[in-house]
């Protein structure tokens, strides 16, 4: 089986971070988003993947083709205009080869959600679509894809984001998918929409209302990385996951009076001062510098960061470019 991931996009509610690279390659402990999304595919039997990135792309590429240790055949296709995931999809639509997998790169679901959605996706050949759901909360629902249900859980309709008032439901749909190349078909069809964007929910109401089969699977949680908030919500995640010591820094670069509490993980050539204490929960990332008397506990700290003395940090983000 086939898994396209779109990482075309460009994160501007990122801000900042985005400066020195795209939302794509954000790290999540160690490793970019794009590459963690793909490794939780990887984990389940998926060893081809279509990536669609932008074409002056100087990162996503070399990076997967460097440093992806795994059995994987990459295809890369390029998307030259942000015009929605629709638009992106159509891009990969001539080396789909049949049914599959469409991600986001920056969605995450808990690896036994993954593989009980792909179990159920794998096990009825018949569905010609099958979406991740998930409750959302009111603020969340004008941001997001709106589900209707039938009572055998076959979706009904989808509404891109809807007004508070106009949403059928609390169920969102997560930009995880299975489809049957049938959606590709209906790509051309759809009308750009007041976003100036294609939409692939548009698209997926057509094949409801022509074919229908097409049905929902909850989900317990997700993470998606769309904002600085998020990218320190799912590294806290994934820490508290493993709950490990790792540091894998050189030590004549590190004060031994610093004391370390789990879970951590800091990358090679950081430099850590005197009487500094670092966790739990935290993430630090190569070529930084922590000065003498620093406390840092649940963040994250991007390459090249100085952090200056006597300096306390709680459940922030830091980058060069940060305030």
């Amino acid at each position: 089986m086939q898994a396209v991931i779109l990482a075309a996009g460009s994160g501007k509610r990122l801000g900042l971070l985005t400066q020195y690279r795209s939302k794509a390659m954000q790290p999540i402990v160690g490793k970019p988003m794009v590459e963690r999304v793909i490794e939780s595919f990887y984990l389940h039997d998926i060893h081809e993947f279509i990536i669609v990135i932008r074409p002056n792309d100087k990162s996503i590429r070399p990076h997967l083709e460097k440093n992806t240790s795994y059995d994987i055949k990459f295809t890369f296709v390029f998307q030259d205009q942000q015009l929605g995931m629709a638009h992106a999809l159509k891009q990969a639509s001539q080396v789909i080869n049949n049914n599959f997998i469409l991600s986001a790169c920056d969605n995450l679901i808990p690896l036994d959600d993954l593989n009980r959605f792909l179990t159920t996706w794998r096990n009825n050949k018949q569905y010609n679509g099958l979406l991740t759901l998930i409750s959302l909360p009111d603020e969340m629902i004008p941001k997001s894809g709106i589900v209707e249900l039938n009572g055998d859980n076959s979706i009904k309709r989808i509404v891109e984001k809807p007004s508070l008032d106009k949403a059928p439901s609390n169920i969102g749909s997560i930009p995880i998918y299975g489809f049957s190349k049938r959606i590709l078909g209906y790509l051309d069809k759809i009308d750009i929409s007041p976003r100036n964007e294609f939409e692939l929910q548009d698209a997926i109401q057509m094949m409801i209302e022509d074919e229908g089969g097409v049905y929902g699977y909850h989900v317990s949680e997700r993470y998606t990385v769309t904002s600085p908030q998020d990218l320190l919500n799912v590294n806290r995640a994934y820490l508290r996951r493993n709950n490990e010591l790792n540091i894998l820094f050189d030590k004549e670069l590190i004060n031994l009076s610093t004391q370390f509490i789990p879970p951590i993980h800091i990358e090679p050539n950081v430099k850590i001062g005197k009487n500094c204490f670092i966790g739990p929960e935290v993430f630090i990332e190569k070529g930084c510098e922590i000065k003498d008397n620093v406390s840092i506990q649940s963040s994250v700290i991007l390459s090249g960061t100085k952090v200056e003395e006597n300096t306390i940090i709680k459940e922030k983000v830091l980058c060069p470019f940060c305030d």
